[in-house]
């Protein structure tokens, strides 16, 4: 295990805008780079994407705007994609119309340079579409992307489509794994994963999620704070698990050896057989275990005053809490909580546990849909 988000974003745009003042005066180019690319003007110069925008795919009449995969990702470089539908245009979905937006700023000149612009053509019931893809796009987990894409349609008024980054609606639903890419894991290790999830009302997705952040699938993953195994229970974690299943096996004197000692004996003389973190099924077992224990403590009545547990918004704040506790201990995200409520994230001192859940959400909506890349046609 390793170490609200107005502030941390208004925090970035008035650094945006600052820098973008400066280079101006120096020079008249074109601003700070974004993941997307330069910033071409701040919001309110030229126009912000529009305010009230209609929800993508809601008509066959109306353009749509479908992105691919479906939700950002910030645990590694991607192949983003975008596709538009424009019923109206006389011939094809004209790529001029186009306008990219992040974090309120308009970065769309930048933005044609990296896209890669072709036309699917268009199928039976269907219409030929415009399709951009943006190869190797990088998104630091410890910020926020709020990324707009804005299309005029040949007729009615512009379409705004907003990429979301996904979010954990539901700690305990039964929600389908569709994949696990880039990683392969065994059968076994997936019917843990789902058995534990059900056992202990987990959502699946988001615990197979959480063991690609602890330990990248590899069973005989050793951490710099001596974590081991699939889901890198600490030998402190290991005390809150130990009451539940004390038959396990525990090698002797584990907590004693030097991170390199560890690593040394591992798999040949510290293995499966004897220490139960080190077994695949079993660790799966005692990560769910414990994720679940600490889901007990945080909604204990002493503790969901400082969730601010209630409302919408939930089920999420509990998840997030869950992976931050499982990662920097329970003591240390109540603290949070308690002094900083729906901004504990944000709080410079919880950057560890923040880039941490964000890598672990962005697992899970990696892993809740199937990779689905757009089909491409002509290029221009």
């Amino acid at each position: 295990m390793e170490e609200g988000t107005g502030p941390r974003k208004r925090r970035g745009v008035a650094s945006l805008i600052l820098l973008l003042a400066g280079a101006a005066a120096l020079s008249g180019c074109l601003g700070p780079t974004t993941p997307l690319g330069a910033v071409d003007r701040p919001a309110g110069e030229g126009g912000a994407p529009c305010a009230a925008a209609e929800s993508p795919g809601e008509t066959a009449e109306r353009a749509q705007i479908h992105f691919s995969p479906s939700y950002q990702r910030v645990h590694g470089p991607y192949t983003w994609q975008v596709a538009v539908v424009d019923p109206h245009a006389a011939d094809r979905p004209d790529a001029s119309r186009l306008r990219v937006f992040y974090n309120g700023l308009e970065v769309t000149e930048s933005a044609r340079f990296q896209f890669r612009v072709a036309y699917r053509p268009a199928a039976e019931g269907d219409r030929e579409a415009l399709l951009l893809e943006m190869p190797h796009l990088r998104l630091p987990p410890l910020d926020d992307h709020e990324i707009v894409v804005e299309y005029t349609p040949a007729q009615g008024r512009p379409l705004a489509a907003r990429y979301p980054f996904p979010a954990v609606r539901d700690l305990g639903a039964e929600e389908a794994l569709a994949g696990t890419d880039p990683f392969s894991v065994s059968p076994r290790v997936l019917e843990a994963v789902f058995e534990a999830s059900r056992h202990y009302r987990l959502n699946p997705v988001l615990l197979a999620a959480l063991i690609a952040q602890e330990s990248s699938f590899n069973p005989h993953a050793v951490s710099k704070a001596k974590a081991i195994g699939l889901t890198q229970v600490t030998h402190l974690a290991e005390r809150d698990i130990a009451p539940a299943f004390p038959h396990w096996p525990r090698y002797p004197g584990i907590e004693r050896l030097s991170r390199s000692r560890l690593r040394a004996l591992i798999p040949q003389a510290v293995h499966g057989g004897n220490e139960w973190r080190l077994d695949p099924v079993k660790s799966v077992w005692g990560g769910a275990h414990y994720l679940a224990y600490l889901r007990t403590r945080l909604t204990h009545e002493r503790n969901r005053p400082k969730l601010g547990l209630g409302g919408e918004d939930e089920d999420r704040i509990l998840a997030e809490a869950c992976l931050a506790a499982y990662n920097s201990g329970l003591t240390r995200t109540l603290s949070w909580l308690s002094r900083h409520r729906g901004q504990w994230l944000d709080q410079d001192d919880a950057r560890e546990a923040r880039r941490y859940v964000r890598k672990i959400l962005s697992f899970y909506g990696a892993f809740r849909e199937e990779p689905a890349p757009l089909a491409w046609g002509e290029p221009t």
